[in-house]
């Protein structure tokens, strides 16, 4: 008895992943009727490269690599990948880069998102190597902040202004004379992963990110033009960036799923090995984890002769364009 399968994807800052296949056997139809996890290895090893993962349509991951486990945010649950609240993915090593763009909608939508926040209408920009941050202070202050970003030992990030303005007043002299700090003016009943430490501010990604949910210790982050670069891996970061071999080792852009169980649609797939790759591969591949089914329908699948299954997908921004192409004129 044959059965298609159709398996999804997900990442970070996490990622997402999805392919046909086939199973005959029996204990594996019993475990996917009844909805219990069967044996199988722990955890399912992730490797991504050259992918721009959206996470919603505002917010994108620029990942030139990364490399780690995809577990489940819910102990006892086996990930599944079409309720991203449930996914966690554990970062080893690699590199991620966010536009201001993005990161200001991160900051908007999610961070500072809720009653009574210290900061709306947050604009963020890059001046060199340092990072401009334009807001709202409590509704009624025009606010301005310009300074460093540092990793710190712990893997959070920090955001040390050099010069603080408020109401176009260079306010960082004013508060020192009246003993005022950043934490003072800027306090919040609902951080999100934003903590103030004097004038800095501390970003944790493993609690500001939406989901899905991730594991990670920043240890580099710098300024590229309008991106905010970080890196990832500590002392064990050579260990974690031994390659995993993906069946098409041809390819550029991919996602690679390999080992454990996760949960797709109404399946589970157990000894997951999925590559989606993409199929134009002249730019990264670009991902949208709220519409891959669209993706995955758009693009073709093949087995290889030792059962894994490689997927080529066309990019999201090209199924838009194809989308627009098709609607009636008004």
């Amino acid at each position: 008895m044959k059965k298609a399968l159709g398996l999804v994807g997900v990442v970070l800052g996490c990622a997402a992943v999805q392919v046909w296949g086939q199973t005959k056997a029996p204990k594996a139809e019993r475990a996917k009727r009844s909805g219990a996890p069967s044996a199988g290895p722990a955890t399912t090893q992730f490797q991504i490269r050259n992918v721009n993962f959206r996470i919603d349509e505002s917010i994108t991951l620029e990942i030139a690599w990364l490399r780690g486990e995809l577990l489940s945010n819910e102990p006892g649950k086996l990930p599944t990948f079409d309720d991203k609240a449930s996914l966690l993915m554990k970062i080893d090593a690699g590199e991620v880069a966010m536009s201001t763009a993005s990161f200001t909608d991160l900051m908007n939508r999610y961070v500072f998102n809720y009653p009574g926040a210290p900061l709306t209408n947050i604009r963020v920009s890059t001046e060199g190597d340092l990072l401009r941050q334009e807001a709202t202070m409590h509704n009624t202050v025009p606010t301005e902040m310009v300074g460093s970003l540092a990793a710190l030992p712990d893997g959070r990030i920090r955001f040390r202004p050099n010069t603080i303005r408020a109401a176009g007043v260079p306010a960082k002299k004013l508060m020192d004379a009246v003993g005022l700090q950043t934490s003072k003016l800027v306090k919040g009943t609902d951080p999100r992963g934003v903590d103030i430490v004097g004038d800095d501010l501390i970003m944790d990604l493993n609690v500001l990110m939406p989901p899905p949910r991730v594991r990670a210790k920043v240890s580099g982050v710098r300024i590229e033009g309008d991106r905010i670069v970080q890196t990832f891996g500590g002392k064990d970061a050579a260990a974690a960036r031994e390659e995993l071999a993906p069946p098409d080792k041809e390819a550029a852009n991919y996602m690679y799923y390999r080992g454990g169980t996760i949960r797709f649609r109404k399946f589970i797939m157990e000894d997951t090995d999925v590559q989606i790759v993409d199929a134009d591969p002249g730019d990264p591949l670009d991902y949208s984890l709220e519409r891959y089914f669209d993706q995955i329908v758009a693009g073709q699948s093949r087995n290889t002769s030792n059962g894994a299954q490689v997927t080529s997908v066309p990019d999201y921004h090209d199924l838009q364009r194809r989308g627009s192409s098709e609607q009636p004129a008004p």
